[in-house]
Order: C-alpha cells, then structure tokens, then sequence
C-alpha cells in the first residue's frame, strides 16, 4: 500500500502514490483499488491518479475501484470516528460520500 510519510518544507505527513507512475497523489484527483475476491480475506489496496487510470488497469487487469474521495469517510468510519455522511447530489456522483468529521471517538 502505497501511503508514505514524507519530509517536505520541514512539514512531515502521509502521501498516497500513485502506483503506476510513482509520484504524489494530490488534490483528490485518484482512485483507489483493490481485488474483489481478495476483499473478505483483506484486500491489498491500490492508487492511481485518473490521468494514469487507463495504463495502470492494463498493468494490473480486473480490479474493483472508486474515487479517492471516499477513502478519508470509509476509514475514519472504519476507525471509529464520529462522523456525518452525505451523499452528493449530482447523478452522476450518487457513490461519492462527504462527510464532517464530528468527534474523534
């Protein structure tokens, strides 16, 4: 899984990289992977930035995906966080999730 911490301008936090060019992930503009008949068991995940969606699904064949937006909801839910979820009202976005963070647990 690709999340690393990095030291940059004196500031040191997480980054997603991208796995199939290798750079930053930034301003949410990546999808998130991962291996549908692996996920019961616990699935690897996987990140791609959109411009290099297309070439990192033929590198790496049928993978179950969705927009790195949801990824900071999913994981603050998962880890107990108290959260308020929305859906975004555009019909084309149905899936993406929003959430405000209300409490840290």
């Amino acid at each position: 899984m690709p999340i690393k911490y990095i030291i940059e301008n004196e500031r040191c936090g997480p980054y997603i990289i991208c796995d199939y060019c290798g750079e930053k992930i930034t301003k949410m503009d990546g999808n998130v992977y991962w291996r549908h008949e692996d996920a019961e068991k616990g699935s690897e995940l996987f990140f791609a930035h959109k411009k290099c969606n297309k070439l990192f699904e033929k590198t790496t064949g049928r993978l179950s995906s969705e927009t790195l937006t949801n990824l900071p909801i999913r994981l603050a839910t998962n880890i107990g966080m108290d959260i308020e979820i929305t859906k975004d009202s555009s019909p084309l976005y149905e899936y993406n999730l929003r959430g405000k963070i209300l409490s840290f647990g």
